[in-house]
């Protein structure tokens, strides 16, 4: 979720999401009343 509300896709493989600097540990399960909290932003690819 980014600072304004919105949740974003990442469409990657997971090996390019652990190359590109990212972090496994900022991925959370949430509930179904979470996830239809947050306005869906743009797809993330890179």
């Amino acid at each position: 979720v980014w600072p304004d509300g919105t949740k974003h896709w990442l469409n990657m493989s997971g090996e390019y999401f652990a190359q590109s600097g990212r972090d496994w540990g900022s991925i959370f399960v949430i509930n179904q009343l979470e996830l239809n909290f947050y306005k869906t932003g743009v797809e993330i690819t890179k």
